[in-house]
């Protein structure tokens, strides 16, 4: 889904509907998004909101929601301004770092396996992976 544009390039925002739909009945999740003016129970709604903040400057700090980010990390960056946080990797970790390190570094080793793959001339079509 385009979420924002840039002279000729997109932002794309790709996901498993099914899986955010899954993500967004944690309740921590409903209500960092409910405090940002988010329809919690529909999906369409959130995306929408979402793709607003994307495109009215401001940048949306509970995008973080949208990215998988554990919502105790997203909450930890609202509530400090991106500071104070334990350890700093794919994104600021407020809550279990030790979880977060052992995920960033799986993150690594799975980047690397697709690049290589990717390099060796396998498509962008071929190495995504439907669940």
């Amino acid at each position: 889904m385009p979420v924002k544009y840039f002279g000729n390039k997109a932002l794309i925002y790709v996901f498993r509907p099914k899986l955010l739909r899954a993500y967004l009945k944690d309740e921590s999740v409903k209500q960092i998004l409910r405090e940002n003016g988010y329809d919690t129970d529909d999906i369409q709604k959130c995306m929408k909101r979402i793709i607003s903040r994307l495109q009215n400057g401001s940048f949306p700090h509970e995008i973080g929601i949208f990215l998988g980010y554990p919502p105790e990390d997203v909450q930890g960056f609202i509530d400090n301004n991106g500071q104070n946080f334990k350890i700093c990797g794919h994104w600021k970790v407020y809550g279990d770092e030790q979880k977060c390190d052992n995920y960033f570094k799986q993150c690594e080793k799975c980047t690397r396996c697709y690049l290589d793959s990717y390099r060796s001339g396998n498509t962008i079509e071929r190495l995504t992976v439907a669940v």
